[in-house]
């Protein structure tokens, strides 16, 4: 996305006051969500993990292979994060923190932490160079095609930063107000020019620490955090091993099942901005030109767990 264009600085109070305000008339007639990602720019990238006992169960299918819900979360987010390496290197091939990472877990023993493991585990922030430099490897099992159709299983190393938890209870509302504050000072800490922040919330079920109102007001703090590009955008994800029945992107409340948890996760969730019409409608392979699709997916499946991560960690 290209830079805002700027009004000349001169020395008065007076104009200077014109020219903040210029600017600002500028950006809104260009439409929020503009600001260029730089080194010096960088943006900010939050996931809440449910690591809640149920997150055991299920049979999600990840690339041909089965796992549970604990563990499709963390294959998809290393891949994720693997992605973001990718797209951060320049072309003189050096790699730049154009993005900060965070992964907050709630459910081990009942609390909120930060989820990274090995040589991230504590951290609060990551930036993509540090993400790369920390990075560990494990075995990973896909389902490959053959040219005549056959389908094999093969082995490879994939780099990998968090591990598959899952124990105790759901404190979703401790996370989400965990997460308001670390965004609130990484966009106060000289990002109040950055492209706005992302948090993307991944759970299976319902908090265990708040009502549905209490988690409605509590994704409101979060929505309401800015940078001078854009309020905060708040996406929540519902993992589930039932077949063909996602709502993805809905853009009406009536898309969803007939359950107070659905449409909470549809009141908590941001309306995404039109510039992420051309990512949605690329995974999804559907239209995506209305302005009141939400940032949210309910029954999410294995495929639509990566389209979702996908699209919720894109930025231009």
């Amino acid at each position: 996305m290209s830079q805002n264009p700027h009004l000349p600085v001169t020395g008065s109070n007076q104009t200077a006051n014109l020219i903040a305000t210029g600017n600002k008339l500028l950006q809104q007639a260009k439409g929020a969500y503009s600001a260029k990602i730089r080194r010096d720019q960088p943006t900010a990238l939050v996931f809440l993990i449910d690591q809640s006992g149920s997150m055991n169960e299920g049979e999600l299918d990840i690339e041909g292979v089965s796992m549970n819900k604990a563990s499709a979360t963390a294959r998809i987010i290393n891949k994720t994060l693997s992605e973001l390496i990718n797209r951060s290197t320049t072309r003189e091939i050096e790699l730049a923190n154009y993005v900060y990472v965070s992964i907050i877990g709630y459910g081990l023993n009942g609390k909120v932490d930060f989820a990274w493991s090995g040589k991230l585990k504590g951290k609060q922030w990551v930036g993509i160079v540090e993400l790369n430099e920390a990075a560990e490897y494990v075995k990973i099992v896909k389902e490959k095609k053959g040219p005549n159709g056959t389908k094999k299983l093969v082995e490879y190393q994939a780099k990998s930063w968090i591990q598959p938890i899952a124990d105790a209870r759901t404190p979703m509302l401790a996370a989400m107000t965990m997460a308001t504050k670390l965004v609130d000072e990484w966009i106060k800490n000289g990002h109040q020019n950055s492209y706005p922040p992302v948090v993307i919330n991944i759970t299976d079920g319902e908090a265990t620490d708040a009502t549905n109102n209490e988690l409605i007001e509590a994704a409101k703090n979060i929505k309401q955090l800015r940078t001078n590009d854009g309020h905060v955008l708040f996406l929540n994800c519902h993992l589930s091993d039932v077949e063909g029945k996602a709502v993805i992107f809905p853009d009406d409340i009536g898309q969803l099942p007939n359950n107070s948890y659905a449409k909470t996760l549809y009141e908590m969730s941001s309306v995404m901005p039109d510039v992420y019409n051309d990512i949605i409608q690329g995974q999804l392979a559907v239209a995506a030109t209305k302005s009141s699709m939400r940032g949210m997916s309910f029954n999410t499946d294995g495929s639509r767990l990566i389209k979702f991560l996908n699209i919720g960690s894109y930025s231009k």
